[in-house]
């Protein structure tokens, strides 16, 4: 059946009423799966590449050799200098790569990689290219359009991009996390400027003031690491903490931080602003007749009893006794008004 205007008549249904009627049931666990990669990615990329990640005490493979530095160390001591993969972060206690982690925790983490971090864009970049002639379809628009209507029509694939940008990032902060200081922010100040180069070269969202904000949160944050670099020399040693220009460095980072996050809440609000002032205006509409009504009756004089209080016989008689009697000209008067009527 078709409308007037020569849509379907499912058009006219919301988003989930249509999944509901045009889905079967395990297409719907799939899109429902689907919205949760979104949100659990970047903590199952995480727990993925933490299985890999090791901290490396020492790695000089000569350490406890006789004749060696090391050769009087025995116990805890000489297991923490003779680890030539390093010890696990997960569990200090276990070496990488041997015994426990060697034989269920890395073929564990191979397995979750693959089907937790490396799946998630492959199947998204399937999904919609399989629908990519069909991108402007109702049905195609309320089932996936989550995935690519931020994105111009020739880049309605870059959700996958993101996700390897996710992973990209999370390895640095796993793997770069046995790192010294410095390194650790170098690897991540490289990583985020290709991200803000690659997003601003392709400029894959359809909003322009989005990609703006998009690419100065990159600067905002390359900038606010380097400008921490300051503080930490190579070999750990602070330089500039007790210094005032440790303080004037502090003070710029967390204006430049505060404006962006500023231009984020004016730029969600300006976004809102018709939202906010058609609420006001109905509240207004709706509100306005009672506050008419109760101003009404506050300015309305009170009504007189009915029969006024019926006075006691004592003040009936004090009334009549302070009531001043009628002289003789008021009683002829009386009396020709009454003899004319």
């Amino acid at each position: 059946m078709a409308t007037a205007l020569g849509k379907p008549a499912s058009s006219t249904l919301s988003g989930l009423a249509h999944a509901d009627q045009a889905l079967t049931l395990p297409q719907q666990l799939g899109i429902v799966l689907m919205t949760a990669l979104f949100v659990l990615f970047p903590s199952w990329a995480n727990a993925g590449f933490s299985i890999f990640s090791c901290y490396l005490v020492d790695n000089t493979r000569a350490l406890g050799q006789t004749g060696s530095a090391t050769e009087s160390l025995n116990g805890f001591d000489f297991a923490l200098a003779t680890a030539p993969s390093g010890y696990w972060t997960r569990d200090m206690q276990q070496e990488c790569y041997v015994g426990a982690h060697a034989s269920f925790y890395v073929p564990l983490g191979v397995v979750f990689l693959v089907v937790f971090c490396a799946s998630p864009p492959i199947v998204n970049f399937a999904l919609l290219w399989r629908v990519r002639h069909k991108l402007s379809n109702y049905h195609t628009i309320q089932v996936y359009g989550f995935m690519y209507s931020r994105y111009r029509s020739q880049w309605f694939w870059w959700d996958s991009v993101l996700m390897c940008q996710t992973l990209a990032l999370v390895a640095v902060q796993v793997f770069g996390g046995v790192l010294e200081v410095a390194y650790q922010a170098l690897m991540l100040q490289i990583v985020l400027m290709c991200f803000g180069a690659v997003n601003m070269t392709v400029k894959p969202s359809r909003n322009a003031l989005l990609r703006h904000l998009e690419f100065w949160s990159y600067v905002v944050l390359s900038t606010t690491i380097a400008l921490n670099l300051y503080y930490v020399t190579v070999s750990g040693t602070i330089t500039l903490a007790d210094e005032a220009g440790g303080v004037a460095i502090a003070v710029l980072v967390l204006v430049i931080n505060l404006a962006l996050i500023v231009i984020f809440l004016a730029t969600l609000a300006r976004a809102s602003w018709p939202s906010v002032r058609a609420a006001v205006a109905w509240a207004r509409d709706y509100l306005e007749p009672c506050w008419t009504c109760c101003l009404r009756q506050r300015r309305r004089p009170a009504a007189p009893a009915a029969a006024a209080t019926l006075a006691a016989p004592g003040q009936v008689q004090q009334a009549s006794k302070e009531q001043p009697p009628l002289q003789e000209d008021d009683v002829g008067v009386a009396s020709e008004s009454g003899s004319q009527a």
